[in-house]
């Protein structure tokens, strides 16, 4: 039984505390707060990390 109900939000892309979505729509993220707060939202080097972990290398 999921925990939370899944949203239907089409985002192209999140940057700090804004969501984009596919229409160029911007708006803020409700859900950023406490589980990026440590990291900060959109942190390049996370990614590039989550990608070598998940693809085993930087070039896809």
């Amino acid at each position: 039984m999921p925990i939370r109900k899944r949203l239907d939000a089409p985002i192209e892309r999140a940057d700090n505390f804004t969501l984009e979505d596919f229409d160029g729509n911007g708006s803020l993220d409700p859900f950023s707060g406490t589980a990026v707060a440590n990291v900060d939202h959109g942190n390049g080097a996370i990614g590039d990390a989550l990608e070598v972990e998940t693809t085993g290398g930087a070039d896809v």
